[in-house]
């Protein structure tokens, strides 16, 4: 798939950087997960939850290389998105 280029999706979620954000609380849908660019020693956790971390419902760090994951799962609590190392640049697409 060409860099811009990502299936149809309400919704995304652009990151570049560590950090955590919760990018909704309720119901919603995680579509996919595409990695643009690895980061240095870049990870990415999403959770099911709004706080803590114990519904994770995916996992990448850098040494998994460049993708796009199909996802598709709906998510009751919220999508929480947490973020480690430096200067990845991934797109996360879901629905409201």
């Amino acid at each position: 798939m060409a860099r811009g280029s990502y299936p149809v999706a309400s919704n995304y979620l652009l990151l570049t950087g560590s950090g955590t954000t919760q990018q909704v609380t309720g119901r919603c849908s995680l579509l996919f997960v595409h990695i643009e660019n690895v980061g240095t020693t870049a990870t990415l956790d999403i959770y099911d939850a709004t706080s803590g971390t114990t519904l994770k419902v995916f996992e990448w760090v850098s040494a998994d290389g460049k993708g796009r994951f199909d996802i598709g799962i709906r998510m009751t609590l919220g999508l929480r998105v947490i973020v480690g190392g430096t200067t990845p640049r991934i797109v996360i697409g879901y629905e409201e």
